[in-house]
């Protein structure tokens, strides 16, 4: 048994038949020797693993931040929508309610003969 790594997609197969690997056998590394880092922190360059550079890990690092930035903007732009629509709504019912309310007065107010209104 071997261990294999895709070199595209950094995929890590620990223990693995060689002949069983998915696609081109050229696209696996068979038996690389890893460099003494988080995984994460890995790139091949010239058939072989190696640890990414300072500016490297920090350009992944400053993507990987603005894109979960970005997603948490969106997750809080969404509660603000539905908070506001609930608010609304909320509103909307109570002005139908006073509006009704207003419209019962005014009939009662129309049913009183003449002579009992003043």
């Amino acid at each position: 048994m071997a261990w294999a790594i895709h070199k595209t997609t950094l995929e890590y197969r620990p223990s693995v038949d060689v002949t069983e690997l998915p696609g081109a056998k050229a696209d696996w590394l068979i038996n690389p020797q890893l460099p003494k880092c988080d995984r994460r922190d890995w790139k091949v360059e010239g058939g072989k693993i190696v640890e990414m550079s300072v500016v490297e890990k920090t350009a992944r690092d400053a993507a990987e931040l603005a894109e979960y930035k970005i997603a948490k903007l969106e997750e809080l732009a969404q509660q603000v929508a539905v908070k506001t629509a609930r608010s609304d709504a909320a509103y909307l019912s109570a002005k139908a309610d006073v509006d009704a309310s207003k419209t019962k007065e005014a009939v009662a107010i129309i049913s009183i003969p003449d002579a009992q209104r003043s």
